[in-house]
């Protein structure tokens, strides 16, 4: 073997270990394994819902409360899909309810209070989310 390719072999070899040993002071990382995919959520109900409060007044406390709402404009592409509205206020969630498996374009969606609220304050009601999936 020449001189000069045995030089360049040792020095590759030489390198080589170099490499391996600093990977090795790395503490062990590994390369896991990686996937992604994304995919178009697309709406059932394109151009939107609208909202109308059942409110009720309470005697006992001296003020109106929600008790339940209506989407109103649900399209019929959403039919057979679950509508989940939550009510927020300053301090929070406030309440929240479901309907399953909507019908019609008129739906009605009763609410709970959240604990230990008995009752949701129609005051405290600054935000609304509503989200229809299925």
């Amino acid at each position: 073997m020449k001189k000069p390719l045995a030089l360049a072999l040792a020095a590759g070899i030489t390198a080589a270990g170099a490499v391996l040993s600093s990977a090795a002071t790395l503490g062990g990382l590994g390369g896991p394994d990686l996937g992604a995919d994304t995919d178009t959520v697309a709406s059932c109900d394109t151009d939107g819902v609208s909202v109308d409060y059942t409110t009720t007044y309470d005697t006992t406390a001296g003020q109106y409360v929600v008790s339940g709402l209506t989407l109103q404009g649900v399209a019929a592409a959403c039919a057979g899909q679950d509508a989940e509205v939550t009510l927020a206020g300053a301090s929070g969630t406030l309440g929240s309810g479901t309907r399953t498996a909507l019908a019609g374009t008129n739906v009605t969606v009763p609410l709970s209070a959240t604990a230990p609220a008995t009752a949701i304050r129609a005051e405290d009601v600054t935000k609304i989310a509503v989200v229809i999936s299925g």
